[in-house]
């Protein structure tokens, strides 16, 4: 539906005024608004798809028009991670059939930990039939970021820095893309380290678990995590920047978020927001690899914002 102004715009019914963070004008109230990417903004007759400047309205108040077809990424509602204890909680995956093989593929998850809970190796997720044929993304215990994809025992550790990169009280975004061996780990948008690894195996997406190692049951995550999500292509910087979107989770279903359309490579997005039971649904292809908590993570309110 587009939007009609005249020269005495005021705040039309489905405008917000935006918060304290937009610098405001010394009078009257900043306001913004979005329209259908086909539908434009008509003032005093002309259709325009975009304003070359801010409109004034007659009281003062200054009215910023962004097309919704733009680069900037949704912003969903997201209000809750897991806690993993640290000691035994995980989460089941199933077995995810797309890693098998896989010639390309992208992992993206968000992780905080509290005071004293980011101590020793921990892993956050990973996936394989066993110790000669997994993959794993994981913090090892100088708090780098490592990821690692074992063929036969071929495999080599990438790591994200050799100092500190992960802090405590801080949710950092952490994202690894993986083509034909070379592979690409991100934190916080800011790509850390690429390298190759092995190659992934015909059993690289059995048991795929979050919060463990699980070839070894072993490396406990210990903190909260949320938005957990796989593509089964290679997401190239800007895609990652998008998701990442300043700290603030996107939706990653949208296809004008990324840089190319990824929507339909989107396989696996496990957000969390159940608030309540044993499981959480795979909201890319619902009923396929819903997870089952195990040993007891438990819902929290407290998520990147």
């Amino acid at each position: 539906m587009a939007l009609t102004f005249t020269s005495d715009a005021r705040p039309p019914s489905n405008t917000q005024l935006l918060p304290n963070r937009f610098l405001r004008p010394a009078f009257g109230e900043l306001y913004g608004f979005d329209a259908d990417a086909d539908s434009g903004v008509t003032i005093d007759g002309a259709l325009t798809t975009e304003l070359a400047e801010p409109l004034t309205a007659e009281n003062g108040d200054i009215l910023i028009f962004e097309p919704a077809s733009g680069g900037t990424p949704a912003v969903l509602s997201n209000t809750r991670s897991i806690d993993f204890d640290g000691t035994n909680d995980y989460m089941d995956c199933g077995n995810v059939n797309d890693l098998d093989s896989a010639t390309a593929f992208s992992m993206s998850l968000w992780v905080l930990f509290e005071t004293g809970e980011i101590s020793g190796k921990q892993c956050f997720i990973s996936s394989g039939g066993d110790v000669n044929n997994h993959l794993r993304l994981h913090k090892g215990s100088n708090h780098e970021v490592r990821f690692q994809v074992v063929n036969a025992g071929s495999g080599s550790d990438i790591s994200g820095l050799t100092s500190v990169v992960l802090s405590e009280n801080t949710w950092h975004h952490v994202a690894v893309t993986y083509s034909s061996g070379t592979c690409k780990i991100y934190i916080d948008a800011s790509l850390r380290n690429t390298g190759t690894t092995g190659s992934a195996s015909s059993t690289n997406g059995d048991d795929f678990s979050i919060g463990r190692l699980a070839p070894y049951n072993a490396h406990y995550f210990g903190g909260f995590m949320d938005e957990v999500a796989i593509w089964n292509a290679t997401l190239s910087d800007a895609d990652i920047t998008a998701i990442y979107n300043n700290g603030i989770p996107t939706d990653l279903s949208l296809a004008s978020s990324y840089d190319t359309d990824r929507t339909s490579n989107l396989t696996h997005w496990w957000r969390m927001e159940e608030g309540s039971g044993t499981s959480v649904v795979n909201t890319a292809n619902s009923g396929t690899n819903d997870a089952t908590l195990n040993n007891g993570p438990t819902f929290s309110t407290n998520v990147p914002s």
